[in-house]
C-alpha cells in the first residue's frame, strides 16, 4: 500500500519503541533526546534489542492488519494485501494522519 501512496505520503522508515510508554521527566514531559538516541543505539548495537529477526513477522501483520480496521471502519477479514489505504480503505488526510498516529 505504501508503494501505491504519494511519495510525500509514504512511510519512510519506524521504529518501534520497546517499552509501554516514552521516558518521561518528573513534570511528566517526553524526553524528546532519549527518543532520538534510541534508533541510533539501535542500529549500533548499544540499546537493547526486543524480539529476535523475524520473530514479531505475523504478529505485527495481525497488528496492522486490525489497526487497518480500526481506522477506515472496515472489518478485518475485509482487508487483503492488494488494498489501497485512499481507495479500497477510503482513508482521506486525516485518516491516514490517524493511522500514522496509532502505528
Amino acid at each position: 500500500m505504501n508503494q501505491r501512496m504519494a511519495e510525500h505520503q509514504q512511510i519512510r522508515g519506524f521504529t518501534i519503541w520497546p517499552d509501554e510508554d516514552f521516558p518521561r521527566t518528573h513534570t511528566l514531559k517526553v524526553k524528546k533526546n532519549d527518543l532520538l538516541e534510541y534508533p541510533s543505539n539501535l542500529a549500533s548495537g548499544t540499546s537493547e534489542a526486543a524480539a529476535p529477526e523475524g520473530s514479531r513477522d505475523t504478529s505485527a501483520q495481525v497488528n496492522l492488519v486490525s489497526l487497518l480496521a480500526r481506522v477506515s471502519g472496515a472489518l478485518v477479514s475485509e482487508i487483503t494485501p492488494d488494498m489501497t489505504i485512499g481507495g479500497s480503505l477510503g482513508l482521506d488526510s486525516l485518516g491516514r494522519v490517524e493511522l500514522l498516529s496509532s502505528v
